[in-house]
């Protein structure tokens, strides 16, 4: 996790961003895709140049299948593979079901991660 330090910590600035912000981060556009704010974009580039992403993610999910309708009850005591792993499919899965991010958002699965990735880092 140490190697990751630096990448955590910047992602752990938009902690603030998933607290505070009371817009919506995004919407379907003539029901075709969905289009993100500048912001929530900028946080995706941020996680997919943290390195935190791993290519073994169904792997580790399918161990935790029971979760899948919900992994916030998985994100609290999760380790950090765990997290990886998760963080890595919601992001990875948007190509294939547009609109996944901002529903992880309402759900609150970015932050939560977040937070525990805080809890892991200290």
């Amino acid at each position: 996790m140490e190697q990751y330090k630096q990448s955590i910590e910047l992602l752990l600035t938009y902690i603030s961003y998933f607290e505070e912000n009371k817009q919506p981060i995004g919407h379907e556009v003539d029901g075709l895709y969905f289009e993100y704010d500048k912001l929530f974009e900028k946080f995706i580039h941020n996680v997919y140049q943290s390195g935190l992403l791993v290519e073994n993610y169904l792997d580790t999910l399918a161990f935790y299948e029971k979760y899948q309708d919900d992994y916030n009850i998985l994100i609290v005591k999760a380790d950090f593979e765990t997290l990886r792993a998760i963080l890595t499919g919601y992001i990875e899965q948007e190509k294939f079901h547009e609109g996944l991010w901002l529903r992880a958002y309402k759900e609150k699965i970015f932050i939560n991660i977040l937070k525990r990735l805080k809890e892991l880092l200290n």
